[in-house]
C-alpha cells in the first residue's frame, strides 16, 4: 500500500482486472505461525472455482484478465472502508497516469511481459469496486467436508464474508452501481469497519461478491463490447521453451519446434530434468502397459 512511484514494479496487477481484494491484517494469518504466505491459500482457491462457475468453466484468461488483484494490508496500511476508498482511488489515479504515458511514449511497464500494452487498461469497474476481507473463516472441525476429506471450496465461499465498497468513482460505467440487488442476500454482523452503517458498503459471502462483479462486468460489456484484434498475441499465454532456448521465438508459436526443443532439451540435460518430456513419457509408458496415469494429488486443507 503506498505509492506508485515512477514505473512502479506492481502497477502491471491492476490492468484488465475487474476490481480490488484488499486483505487486512484481521483475514491473514498471524505473523508467528511460521507459514511461507500471510494470505490464506483458499481466498485464492475458492476466488478461482468462483469465477470459473460464473464461466461455466470457459473464462476469459487472456491479458491478465481477472475479477481482481489481491492487495495484502501491511499492520501500517489502511485499516477503515474509508482510508482503503481514499488509498484504491489513488493508486488508480497514478496506475491511469503511468498507462496514459506509456501508451503515449510507446514505452513498457515493469510486470507486463511483451512490448505491446495496448490490450492493457484500468478498467472502470476496477476504479468503482473494491473487495474488503476483514475477517479469516476457519471451517468447524469435521464439517464442510467433501467425500475426499477435503473442505470444498465453494462451501468455503458461501462461508468467508467480504466487504463490498463503492468508491465514488463511476463516470465510465455504463450504469450506476446499485446493491439494491444484494440486500436480501447481504449478512447481519455490520455494514463495515466503520462506525455506523453505510449506504455504499455491504457485507456479502465471497460467493455472492464473486457473482456480484461477474454480473457488473458483463454489464459493462454488453454495454461497450469490445472489439478482437486477432493480430494481437498475449505472451502470458506462450508455452515455457526449455533450457537453452529462451531467445527462440518461433517455439512460443509453433507446437512442432516446441516439442522438438523439448525433446532436444531432454537429450542434452536428461528426461527427469525437463518436466514436460517426464510427463509425456510416463503417461504415454502407463497407457501402453494398460495403467491409467497417474492423477494430481489434492494438498491437504491445512497446507493451502
Amino acid at each position: 500500500m503506498g505509492n506508485l512511484g515512477p514505473w512502479g514494479a506492481q502497477v502491471g496487477h491492476l490492468f484488465n482486472k475487474s476490481t480490488a481484494f484488499y486483505i487486512l491484517q484481521s483475514a491473514q494469518y498471524p505473523a508467528n505461525t511460521r507459514r511461507p504466505y500471510f494470505i490464506p491459500g483458499q481466498i485464492f482457491s475458492a476466488t478461482f472455482q468462483e469465477w470459473i462457475r460464473c464461466y461455466d468453466t470457459n473464462p476469459i484468461v487472456d491479458w491478465r484478465h481477472f475479477i481482481a488483484n489481491p492487495v495484502r494490508v501491511t499492520p501500517t496500511g489502511p485499516s477503515t472502508v474509508h482510508h482503503i476508498v481514499a488509498a484504491h482511488r489513488s493508486l488508480c489515479i497514478q496506475a491511469s497516469n503511468l498507462l496514459d504515458c506509456a501508451k503515449e511514449q510507446d514505452a513498457c511497464i515493469p510486470g507486463l511481459r511483451g512490448a505491446d500494452i495496448r490490450p492493457y487498461s484500468l478498467l472502470p469497474l476496477y476504479q468503482a469496486l473494491v473487495v474488503i476481507f476483514d475477517s479469516r473463516w476457519v471451517p468447524p472441525k469435521h464439517q464442510f467436508f467433501e467425500p475426499d476429506g477435503l473442505v470444498s471450496l465453494h462451501k468455503f465461499a458461501q462461508n468467508q464474508t467480504v466487504l463490498i465498497a463503492r468508491t465514488g468513482v463511476e463516470a465510465s460505467l455504463s450504469a450506476p452501481i446499485t446493491f439494491a440487488g444484494l440486500e436480501v442476500q447481504s449478512l447481519p454482523e455490520g455494514k463495515g469497519l466503520a462506525d455506523e452503517p453505510d449506504s455504499d458498503v455491504i457485507r456479502v459471502s465471497l460467493a455472492t461478491a464473486v457473482r456480484f462483479i461477474f454480473d457488473l462486468e458483463q454489464r459493462g460489456n454488453l454495454a461497450h463490447p469490445k472489439i478482437h484484434d486477432a493480430t494481437q498475441h498475449d505472451p502470458y499465454l506462450d508455452p515455457r521453451p526449455p533450457e537453452g532456448f529462451a531467445d527462440n521465438h518461433q517455439i512460443r508459436h509453433d507446437p512442432e519446434t516446441w516439442a522438438n526443443a523439448n525433446l532436444e532439451a531432454a537429450q542434452k540435460h536428461g528426461l527427469e530434468n525437463v518436466q514436460e518430456v517426464w510427463e509425456s513419457v510416463h503417461r504415454v509408458h502407463a497407457s501402453l502397459i494398460g495403467e491409467e496415469p497417474g492423477k494430481l494429488e489434492h494438498l491437504p486443507y491445512e497446507q493451502r
